[in-house]
């Protein structure tokens, strides 16, 4: 192991001995379990029914959406997840999960009030992603390129 990666392990375990550290991983953990609870309210469906640790997995099937969708919208927004596969799901390439972290928000100092807020902009980013789902017609079933007389596969009389 190179020297500065024994030094960089080292200055890390003896941070971590700290209150300081010990308070933040606390908040890190209360925040998570605030913003899963605000979630659950809403009517999502978490993976782990909960939070034990700094992370959140939303399943939208039930919702009605994928989470590759509803990341996009949620970027949009500067609304940092990521999509993730769940179990069950058919296809990795079609995730139906999305993914939620506490640390960032907790070490900018936001606490589970805040967290609350940002379930609420959650949630709100997904009816947005719902509504635009629902304004779209499906792509290839309902207006087949087909249908069009110059491109009928019919025999012309």
């Amino acid at each position: 192991m190179c020297m500065n990666v024994s030094l960089g392990v080292a200055v890390a375990l003896e941070q971590a001995l700290t209150p300081e550290f010990k308070a933040y991983q606390y908040q890190v953990l209360s925040n998570c379990r605030a913003m899963a609870n605000a979630l659950i309210n809403h009517g999502y469906k978490i993976v782990t029914g909960g939070s034990d640790n700094h992370l959140i997995l939303l399943d939208l099937r039930p919702n009605g959406t994928d989470g590759g969708r509803a990341e996009k919208v949620l970027e949009a927004a500067a609304i940092a997840c990521n999509k993730n596969t769940c179990p069950g799901d058919k296809s990795a390439l079609r995730p139906s999960g999305l993914r939620f972290g506490s640390p960032a928000l907790t070490s900018r100092g936001m606490v589970e009030d805040d967290f609350r807020k940002v379930a609420e902009f959650i949630h709100r980013g997904i009816q947005v992603t719902l509504d635009i789902q629902a304004s779209l017609q499906p792509k290839a079933t309902s207006n087949p390129l087909t249908s069009h007389p110059s491109l009928s596969l019919q025999e012309s009389r």
